[in-house]
C-alpha cells in the first residue's frame, strides 16, 4: 500500500470515478494475492478468502499502530495467514 492510499480512499468516498478506480486497483491487488496463495497450495476458494483477509489487514493495519507491534509480530501474522 502506498503512502497516498488513505487519501485516495477518502477522495473515493466523494467521487464516483475515483471510487471506480480504487475498486479496480483493489480487484487487481486481491487477484495477485490470490495467485500467491494458490501457488502456496491453497484451493481457489481458500486462496481468495486468504487474499481478501490479508488485503484487508494490509489496508487497516497502518491505521491501528497502537499498541506498537512487537519485533517479529508482522511476520507471525503473515505466517498465520499462510498456514494450511
Amino acid at each position: 500500500m502506498g503512502r497516498y492510499d488513505p487519501a485516495v480512499r477518502a477522495w473515493a468516498r466523494a467521487d464516483r470515478k475515483v471510487a471506480a478506480a480504487v475498486a479496480q486497483v483493489d480487484r487487481r491487488r486481491v487477484r495477485a494475492l490470490t495467485g500467491f496463495f494458490e501457488e502456496g497450495g491453497f484451493t481457489p476458494a481458500e486462496a481468495r478468502t486468504r487474499a481478501r483477509l490479508f488485503y484487508t489487514f494490509l489496508l487497516g493495519e497502518p491505521q491501528v499502530r497502537a499498541p506498537a507491534r512487537e519485533p517479529g509480530e508482522l511476520k507471525r501474522m503473515v505466517d498465520i495467514l499462510a498456514a494450511a
